[in-house]
């Protein structure tokens, strides 16, 4: 939903009229990964190994199957992320959440990494702007600490991966912070 109220996406009109600027995920955007490429090429070749073409199914018809069904992975994976942060916030609000192990685990991860207190007062979801024409929401920060969760499924022997839009984001973000121009 727009700012105006409207379920309409926010246009140039609105951003000049309401100040608004982009997201440091959204000018991230801009910049190839090449990583996400390659993972969204594997799906797509996943899906047509596994999706058989139906006997009267035009061509055309059956790429659009298969495109569809190769983005479905990753749009369940951005679901579980939504629902994963949804419960370390509420974690760290003190309130019941559908993934305690994973919020648990977090918090004891904060706690071993940092000189921060988990009783201390984390401020989770903020949303910031700031005057060089950026803007976005931080996961948590306390104490000059930013954080941004990352959520991706690993099995025992996978390395965890960061990539530079990552240290990129968390930068932008602690400077968002830093500077508090908040919205």
């Amino acid at each position: 939903i727009g700012r105006d109220g409207s379920n309409r996406p926010t246009t140039l009109r609105d951003a000049r009229k309401f100040n608004l600027v982009p997201s440091v995920t959204t000018i991230l955007k801009i910049m190839a990964k090449p990583g996400l490429e390659q993972w969204k090429m594997e799906q797509m070749l996943l899906a047509a190994m596994t999706l058989p073409k139906l006997d009267s199914e035009p061509e055309k018809d059956y790429i659009a199957r298969i495109v569809a069904d190769s983005k479905e992975t990753g749009k369940q994976a951005a679901e579980a992320g939504t629902r994963i942060h949804e419960s370390i916030e509420k974690h760290f609000a003190g309130e019941n959440n559908d993934h305690p192990e994973i919020a648990s685990k977090v918090a004891q991860e904060i706690s071993k990494h940092f000189n921060v207190p988990l009783n201390h007062s984390w401020i989770i979801e903020r949303s910031f702007s700031h005057p060089m024409g950026f803007g976005g929401k931080i996961d948590m920060y306390c104490n000059g600490i930013v954080l941004d969760v990352k959520t991706k499924e690993l099995g025992p022997d996978d390395k965890v991966d960061a990539y530079d839009e990552h240290a990129m984001q968390l930068a932008a973000y602690r400077h968002g912070q830093i500077g508090r121009a908040h919205v």
